[in-house]
């Protein structure tokens, strides 16, 4: 991969056109450019050198019928149509403890857990497993299988748990993953995403192991060789590159430590133009949060459609979507948003 330096023209064409517009704004979409030859299938999710500034192409989307909902929130996740978790960001909203919505119609709210949720770990002792700890549930990432119906946290430990989205006990109790052929330490990871397209039931997650200048590991979950050997049956399997955030949609998405935009191509990783501080993909549904978050703020939200990327007039810091296309956009203040897509995006 070659870095090249372009200078970027701007002009204002007729509102009805139909191509490609370089926005020339405070906001400008920060991007990588690459000199390309023949697609590099095999190049790792991580950048040589630091983003730099430059527009991006955008196609304008009209009013997305935003609303803010009840809550704070640090992080948030989605799955079927109004299945959605997120973790309080303080006061009413207790750090780090794990919200779910509750819709009534065209409202709802947030609810805490039950009270006496639990994460359960374990260990092995000889044949068996002995719980070893039993800790407050808590999450500083979560994750929603709808596929599998299944729910993931990154617990206070930095390993992760999952229990059923429907659970059968008054309570809710979460199990340790523990991602191994032979039961031993468990991996600490920094980032999950769980679902995946076309029916299937993935599992990856960003381990908190460095990988380079992209990031920390990526692991794929895989079904153990030896099932009757692990309690979860399914064992962590290296990805190449290097990565910080994760989404499964059709595709795997990654997005590395300076902005870099990869997606799974076969056995290695496509580059997609653009800079992003966060991705979520839901299906074919695929959004990120612009570079122009890397002060801490909110960054601008693009959706892709097609090859390329469309401006939803709004910002946050982090999002999930769910898998109707329901995007749910966490704000740098810990504000919640949705929107809901009840018509075609029209091209303006």
């Amino acid at each position: 991969m070659i870095l090249r330096r372009e200078s970027v023209r701007c002009s204002r064409r007729g509102s009805h056109s139909m191509r490609v517009v370089a926005a020339c704004s405070a906001s400008l979409f920060l991007v990588s450019t690459i000199a390309w030859g023949a697609p590099e299938r095999g190049a790792m999710p991580q950048i040589e050198s630091a983003a730099r500034q430059a527009a991006m192409p955008v196609r304008r989307l009209d009013d997305e019928r935003w609303e803010k909902v009840p809550g704070c929130a640090r992080t948030i996740a989605a799955g079927a149509v109004n299945q959605v978790l997120v973790t309080g960001c303080g006061g009413q909203y207790a750090h780090d403890t794990i919200y779910e919505w509750k819709s009534g119609g065209e409202s709802g709210e947030f609810v805490a857990e039950p009270p006496g949720s639990v994460m359960l770990a374990f260990r092995q002792a000889g044949m068996s497993v002995a719980e070893t700890k039993r800790q407050p549930a808590q999450a500083s990432w979560l994750a929603i299988d709808a596929v599998a119906g299944k729910v993931y946290g990154i617990g206070p430990d930095s390993t992760l748990y999952s229990r059923p989205v429907a659970s059968p006990y008054p309570h809710h109790q979460w199990t340790q993953f523990v991602g191994a052929q032979v039961y031993m330490q468990p991996m600490q990871v920094t980032a999950v995403a769980a679902g995946g397209g076309h029916g299937r039931g993935d599992l990856w997650a960003i381990s908190a192991q460095p990988g380079g200048a992209g990031g920390n590991r990526i692991y794929a979950s895989e079904t153990c060789p030896a099932k009757d050997r692990v309690v979860s049956g399914r064992c962590w399997r290296p990805v190449d590159g290097a990565a910080q955030k994760v989404a499964l949609g059709n595709e795997t998405w990654v997005v590395s430590s300076d902005g870099g935009i990869f997606r799974r191509n076969g056995n290695g990783w496509q580059r997609v133009e653009g800079c992003a501080r966060d991705v979520a993909a839901n299906g074919g549904h695929v959004y990120v949060v612009g570079c122009d978050s890397a002060t801490g703020g909110g960054g601008r939200i693009f959706r892709r459609v097609g090859d390329s990327w469309r401006d939803t007039h709004q910002t946050g810091k982090t999002l999930a979507v769910d898998v109707a296309g329901n995007l749910w956009v966490v704000k740098a203040g810990g504000e919640i948003w949705r929107r809901k897509a009840t018509r075609p995006d029209p091209v303006r």
